[in-house]
């Protein structure tokens, strides 16, 4: 073995030759860290070396010590693992080194608009990279790409489809979401992608919407591939998007796909598909491959649940990457007489930081970035009262009622009532819940902007409603609150540990008791109109329950994730920039700052309380004056003190809105919240 000194010198060496980035970040220690990579054949060290940046697994560390193996005579590698300061770790890895696939299948579902490199994004231009790194490759995509963040949205997917077709994509299959933005939207990103879209079980007047399949050669190979779109697309989007559609059954598809391809000469044959392995589904990919045992189908290539799967079910082997970009998949075959072997690596963004991005498509991804600010600089409407979520350093929304959570539930509402009007749910009750954590911001008063409401809702969510009874509504709600700790019987301020599965609602209102044992702290909930409790042991009574895609698919609320979707439909910054649009008069939202919809009840009596708010001018505290300021619109006097802290007598207890003008700024104080209570959290003005 070498010495340390000379590993030293070449791994120096190494980092200023090659063009990788050497150092990563560790998420869990902080440290970076780094490998060297020295290869072997039949036991005897080569001369050639390779250094590899983060902290890979096993799986992605074998495919890039593959992919910069020095020579085809190297059968195995060694990686040593150094920390930032370039000193020897004891952590090593010894892995074989397997013959070159045959081909590779790379493959992404669900991005939802997630072409940029991010913390929780690869980025297309990277995907690029990768395959022309490793030449034999097809790359493939199992829907939902061009719904979701506002690079999809503001385009309707055509930017999307734009940078899937400079990324090199050979084929996608329609998603649900695909759907979104209408057939005749739809149609146009069709013809602009320069690759097969497919789908072949659904038909429109009685001829198909998309492609049926296509077949790639590739390393010698004819690879046959078709497309499939889960029925659940019938309640997986606005009711006017799917008029005149048919969704064939997915398995009868399938076994007619198979026959066609295998009478056209197809070698492997692989089943592009957005089915998932929800059971709420009608058919998974699961019971997919079962059904088609024998058939001569290889693999499925899968969307739509947002899961990672990597199985073999009945001799067919099934492979989905999560969401949003986060994993890509390379489903690597091995084509030899001896018959097909079929591997599948994740691969994560710490493969991905040894990978230069394909400089075509970071130029493209960088162009139209900026062409969207001009877009998200759009004027949507202008706010009388701020809309708030965050205060000072709190985030509110984590732990009492506010108007930003109350927008948005009731934004869902209105448009779950357009989704269920014309199915048998049309006259249940609607009420609506999202978890506090997916709610990322405050908006002013003043402009609001299509930037403004991505930033709130910046998570890519699409709405879902499910059918719900009174008892899973008191579940939900009781999690919602597991993580408040107590209340002050004296000051009324809630103690939490601030999860974002507080849940904030529309459509009800309940009371709790922030003191009482998790589990039995919601007293009564009222559906509104309602002067009659919810009784909490019901399970026969359905409601329909809005949310956002993540909240069912958490386990914490197992009646939610539990119930049936009864509709899905657009993203939800979508879904809020109308409902604002809607409901302004003469282009201003006026909207309360509370609505009274989560009320604690403990052994604190509601009363006024004094809060505090720091006067600026320029960057200075304005000391010992007299100023006049607004409290919830009404014109008050007051000084402030050596620190430039103006005392507010507020009437009542709860959230309050204060500004120093009409016109100007506004905050909000809350002694529930601690806002403007508590030291260290007292919101700021500053007086121009």
């Amino acid at each position: 073995m070498k010495t340390v000194k000379k590993m030293l010198a070449l791994l120096l060496a190494l980092a200023v030759l090659m063009s990788v980035p050497v150092l990563a970040a560790d998420a869990e220690t902080e440290q970076t860290f780094s490998y060297l990579a020295y290869y072997y054949n039949n036991g005897s060290e080569l001369t050639a070396i390779r250094s590899f940046a983060g902290n890979p697994s096993e799986a992605e560390a074998r495919l890039m010590a593959q992919l910069y193996r020095p020579n085809r005579g190297a059968d195995s590698v060694k990686l040593l693992r150094w920390n930032g300061n370039l000193e020897p770790m004891s952590d090593e890895m010894s892995l074989a080194l397997d013959g070159d696939a045959t081909f590779h299948i790379i493959h992404t579902n669900d991005v939802h608009g997630a072409m940029a490199s991010s913390s929780g994004a690869v980025g297309i231009d990277k995907i690029a990279a990768l395959k022309d790194i490793l030449g034999n490759a097809i790359l493939l995509d199992a829907g939902d790409a061009t719904q979701g963040l506002s690079f999809a949205t503001l385009s309707e997917g055509s930017d999307v489809v734009k940078m899937m077709n400079i990324a090199g994509y050979d084929a996608m299959v329609l998603g649900n979401h695909e759907f979104d933005y209408g057939q005749d939207t739809l149609a146009e990103n069709i013809a602009l992608a320069q690759f097969p879209v497919l789908s072949a079980n659904v038909y429109c007047d009685g001829e198909l919407l998309a492609e049926a399949n296509t077949i790639i050669t590739v390393g010698g190979v004819d690879v046959g591939i078709f497309g499939l779109t889960t029925n659940a697309t019938l309640t997986s989007t606005s009711p006017a998007n799917i008029v005149g559609l048919e969704f064939k059954d997915e398995i009868e598809t399938a076994k007619a796909q198979v026959a066609e391809l295998e009478a056209a000469g197809a070698d492997i044959i692989i089943a592009l598909a957005h089915l998932g392995d929800n059971e709420k589904v009608p058919c998974t990919s699961h019971a997919l491959a079962e059904a088609m045992e024998g058939s001569g189908l290889d693999a499925i290539v899968d969307g739509h649940s947002h899961t990672l799967i990597d199985s073999e079910v009945s001799g067919i082997h099934i492979a989905q990457v999560g969401t949003g970009g986060s994993v890509v998949g390379d489903l690597a075959f091995t084509v030899t007489d001896g018959g097909i072997k079929i591997s599948e690596t994740q691969l994560t963004s710490n493969f991905f930081a040894n990978i230069e991005p394909k400089a075509e498509a970071m130029e493209t991804l960088n162009t139209i970035l900026d062409e969207q600010k001009k877009i998200t600089g759009e004027i949507v409407g202008k706010a009388a009262n701020t809309l708030w979520s965050y205060s000072d350093g709190i985030n509110e929304s984590r732990v009492i009622e506010t108007s930003m959570g109350d927008i948005v539930c009731d934004s869902l509402i209105a448009e779950a009532k357009v989704l269920l009007s014309e199915s048998e749910y049309a006259t249940l009750p609607i009420v609506a819940a999202v978890n506090g954590g997916g709610i990322s911001a405050t908006i002013s008063n003043g402009d609001i902007t299509r930037g403004d409401i991505i930033n709130v809702l910046p998570h890519a969510n699409t709405i879902q409603v499910l059918c719900v009874n009174p008892k899973t509504i008191y579940a939900a709600l009781e999690q919602g609150v597991s993580g408040v700790i107590s209340q002050d019987a004296e000051t009324g301020m809630i103690t939490s540990s601030y999860p974002g599965g507080f849940l904030q609602i529309g459509g009800m209102g309940f009371t709790y008791d922030p003191t009482a044992e998790k589990g039995s702290r919601v007293i009564e909930v009222f559906i509104d109109g309602s002067n009659e409790p919810l009784d909490r042991n019901d399970m026969t009574t359905p409601i329909a329950f809005a949310t956002n895609d993540y909240v069912p698919t958490d386990t914490r609320y197992p009646g939610l994730s539990d119930a049936p979707v009864i509709a899905e439909g657009r993203n939800m910054d979508s879904i809020l920039a109308e409902h604002i649009r809607a409901i302004s008069i003469d282009g201003v939202l006026s909207y309360p700052i509370s609505q009274g919809r989560i009320n604690p009840v403990s052994a604190y009596v509601p009363a006024g309380y004094d809060a505090k708010v720091q006067i600026m001018q320029a960057d200075a505290p304005l000391k010992d004056t007299d100023i006049t300021y607004y409290l919830d619109g009404e014109k008050q006097s007051g000084t402030t003190d050596e620190n430039g802290l103006l005392t507010v007598s507020v009437p009542t207890a709860g959230l309050h809105a204060i500004k120093l003008t009409e016109d100007g700024k506004e905050v909000h104080v809350n002694n529930y919240s601690g806002g403007g209570v508590v030291i260290g959290y007292y919101p700021v003005l500053t007086l121009h």
